[in-house]
């Protein structure tokens, strides 16, 4: 059963709350295929692995493979990890890797490397997800007439999209994160997914 806090109390949201977690576990239970991996939207691991490929693929050129490698060497743990795939699979198909790939191979294996990986979280490990919450964000707002973030001018706090979902993904225990996370993520990424704004709600404003 779904807890409603005290500040869902009208109509509207309620209804927008309760499509809001429907859409959530949705998203959540939908399993797709990314670089032929089955992934899920909101796993941990599966937002690694899409972002391991995405690095592997913007190295098949020679200063891609350089600039991979030298995050690598910077610390980026996930960088590291997709060097170490690529040299595998050089290797299981018996080809000579590209030149930054075989230095990279030589350190790694050097005993007097000291590997530091670099401290914090890592947005590698929610790209997918934040990806998901900004198409919910957008479904929500549209069905219901929403703004996706609070409006300063507003004399009374209306509901907003970033609120609702963030209530939503909560209730639904997919991440334990606040309204002002899904509104980092809405402003990274809401103009790019919707970049002629929400149908219903007019164009961006200016």
């Amino acid at each position: 059963m779904i807890m409603l806090p005290a500040s869902f109390g009208d109509a509207l949201e309620v209804a927008a709350l309760a499509y809001a977690c429907e859409r959530v576990r949705m998203v959540r239970d939908e399993e797709m295929v990314f670089f032929g991996l089955p992934l899920h939207w909101f796993d941990k691991l599966d937002n690694r692995r899409f972002a391991r490929e995405r690095l592997k693929g913007a190295a098949k050129d020679p200063q891609g493979m350089i600039d991979l490698a030298n995050l690598a060497r910077a610390g980026w743990d996930l960088a590291h990890e997709a060097l170490c795939e690529l040299i595998q699979e050089y290797g299981h198909r018996a080809e000579s890797m590209p030149i930054p790939l075989q230095a990279y191979n030589m350190e790694i294996v050097d005993p007097r490397r000291d590997y530091h990986r670099l401290r914090g979280k890592k947005k590698s490990d929610r790209i997918l997800r934040d990806i998901a919450i900004t198409a919910i964000v957008g479904d929500v707002c549209w069905k219901f007439s929403l703004p996706p973030t609070r409006q300063r001018a507003s004399k009374r706090d209306r509901p907003c999209g970033c609120k609702i979902v963030a209530q939503a993904l909560r209730n639904e225990k997919v991440c334990m994160i606040g309204e002002d996370a899904v509104v980092a993520v809405w402003t990274k990424y809401g103009r790019i997914a919707f970049p002629t704004g929400i149908a219903g709600l007019g164009p961006w404003p200016l």
